[in-house]
C-alpha cells in the first residue's frame, strides 16, 4: 500500500531503504534520511521508542507489533530482523497509520458500553448467545427472575431452559435468526430453576462480525400472567 511505511535499517538503526511514505513521514529527501537514526529525525522521545522496538526484535529474532502515538495519529509498527550480506543483520520495519481503525474500535466500545447500561435498567430479561447457544452475556434481571445463579448459566446453554415440547422449535429458529429469515412462532415455555413452567415470547436479532453471523442478541419477555389471565377470561365467558 502507498501509505504504508517500510524500510530497512542496519544493526546500528541506521536507515538503508526508505520508501516515499517514510520520505513523506519525515518532510525530508532520501538523501535526507539514508545512513541516519531515528535520533537525527526526530524528537528524543519517540526515538527512543523505536529504538527499543528495533532492538527487542534484534534480540529475539522474531516480529516485534507495536503501537505509538504520534501527534493526533496513531502507527502500528511490525519490524523483524533479516540476513544481510557480510554475516550482518538488519532490522525490516512495517508501520501503518491505524488512527481510523482505533477511532472505530472506540466508538465500538462506547456503543457497546452503552448498550450493557441500559440493558441493566431493562425490567427485562436482555441477553446474548454464541453460535452454539451459550450464554455470552445476560443482565442482572435474568438471574433473579427465573432464580439462576451466574454460574449456572455458564454451565449451560439456552436450549436447556427450554420445555422439551418447544425445544426442537427453538433451535430450528435459532438457525433461522442466524441466516436472516423471518419466523413469527416466538413463543416458548421457559423452565426456571426451581421446576417452574413460564409462558414468555423471545424477540431475537443476528450479532454480526465481518459480515458473518456471531451470535444471537435478544429480549424475552414472559408473558405467563397475561396468559394466565387469558384463561381466566375464557372461563368466565364459557
Amino acid at each position: 500500500r502507498a501509505d504504508q511505511i517500510i524500510f530497512l535499517k542496519d544493526e546500528s538503526f541506521r536507515y538503508l531503504i526508505a520508501n516515499r511514505a517514510l520520505l513523506d513521514f519525515f518532510g525530508r529527501s532520501e538523501a535526507e534520511i539514508l545512513g541516519r537514526t531515528n535520533d537525527e529525525l526526530m524528537t528524543a522521545e519517540t526515538a527512543e521508542v523505536w529504538r527499543i522496538t528495533d532492538e527487542k526484535a534484534l534480540a529475539t529474532g522474531q516480529v516485534v507489533v507495536t503501537e505509538q502515538i504520534i501527534g493526533e495519529r496513531i502507527y502500528e509498527t511490525r519490524t523483524f530482523p533479516i540476513a544481510m550480506p557480510g554475516n550482518r543483520t538488519g532490522i525490516v520495519g512495517y508501520i501503518k497509520n491505524i488512527t481510523e481503525r482505533k477511532r472505530t474500535e472506540e466508538a465500538l466500545r462506547e456503543s457497546e458500553s452503552r448498550y450493557r447500561e441500559l440493558a441493566e435498567m431493562l425490567p427485562q430479561v436482555v441477553f446474548e448467545l454464541d453460535l452454539a447457544g451459550r450464554f455470552t452475556f445476560y443482565n442482572r434481571y435474568s438471574l433473579g427472575h427465573f432464580g439462576y445463579a451466574a454460574e449456572d448459566l455458564k454451565a449451560i446453554n439456552v436450549f436447556q431452559l427450554i420445555a422439551p415440547e418447544d425445544r426442537e422449535r427453538a433451535q430450528r429458529n435459532f438457525q433461522k435468526v442466524l441466516r436472516g429469515e423471518p419466523h413469527t412462532d416466538n413463543e416458548y415455555t421457559v423452565l426456571g430453576k426451581d421446576g417452574s413452567r413460564i409462558t414468555a415470547i423471545i424477540y431475537s436479532t443476528a450479532i454480526t462480525r465481518d459480515r458473518r453471523p456471531a451470535g444471537i442478541r435478544g429480549i424475552l419477555v414472559d408473558i405467563t400472567e397475561r396468559k394466565r389471565t387469558e384463561e381466566r377470561l375464557r372461563n368466565i365467558g364459557n
